[in-house]
């Protein structure tokens, strides 16, 4: 069973990614043995921007996976192994529908990327499926041969920035508290702030909705985010009460 802060980074890329495309949680991959935990299709005309590195990782149809635990080498594999299946979902749809519409071939479908979300760094993973850090990326971006489309994010590894603050909201602990901290900081106009105080706040209703032992932690964390979207909703509240003259 996926723990209960797999659920809310399930429901988190969800928000995060329902502006700039198509968002499937939960994707079944063969039968009910194998399912993905995001399946993502981007919007060619939604801007990106805001998500930072996590916008840069969804620009083509990708799977993303996200782990509460470092993951060891068998769960890669299994990552691996989901990736490939799904890989031949979608191979089966495009003949199914070349067929349904003309007498075309269908032409080769492209190996999506897997993103694995891992909170810290799975050492006999990176190691044991042979992924190096990636050239051009940040650092805690790491990447199999290209042939493999697999992926490995280390949460805990991404530079203190603004542009990987969504995916570090993602972490847990210490990575969780300073991403936190940096986002109550942005500046008033900042394009991703109140986006991200708003998916706070969404996820701590889940959390009210689904309350498990498990989701202090997050609770804790995002105490500061959330109670500086209660102030700033409120002093709209008022301020609109005044314009009505309430």
């Amino acid at each position: 069973m996926r723990t209960a802060h797999d659920q809310l980074a399930k429901q988190a890329l969800r928000v995060l990614l329902e502006p700039a495309g198509s968002v499937h949680l939960e994707q079944e991959v063969a039968g009910e043995v194998l399912r993905i935990d995001v399946w993502f299709t981007p919007d060619p005309g939604a801007d990106r921007a805001a998500l930072g590195l996590l916008g840069r990782m969804v620009d083509r149809p990708c799977l993303i996976e996200s782990f509460s635990k470092t993951p060891g080498v068998q769960t890669g594999r299994d990552c691996a192994g989901k990736l490939l299946s799904w890989h031949r979902v979608l191979r089966i749809r495009a003949r199914a529908s070349a067929g349904a519409t003309s007498k075309v071939t269908a032409g080769p479908v492209p190996l999506p990327r897997l993103w694995v979300l891992s909170p810290g760094s799975p050492r006999d993973a990176l190691a044991g499926l042979g992924l190096a850090p990636a050239l051009g990326w940040p650092e805690g971006v790491h990447v199999a041969a290209p042939a493999w489309r697999l992926a490995v994010v280390v949460l805990a590894d991404l530079p203190r920035q603004r542009s990987t603050l969504p995916l570090r909201l993602l972490g847990r602990g210490q990575t969780q508290r300073e991403a936190v901290a940096d986002l109550v900081v942005l500046p008033s106009d900042a394009p991703e702030r109140m986006p991200l105080l708003r998916l706070i706040g969404r996820l701590r209703i889940h959390v009210a909705a689904h309350s498990h032992q498990r989701h202090q932690e997050f609770l804790m964390n995002t105490k500061p985010a959330f109670e500086l979207l209660e102030a700033e909703l409120i002093e709209k509240g008022i301020e609109k009460g005044i314009e009505k003259g309430i």
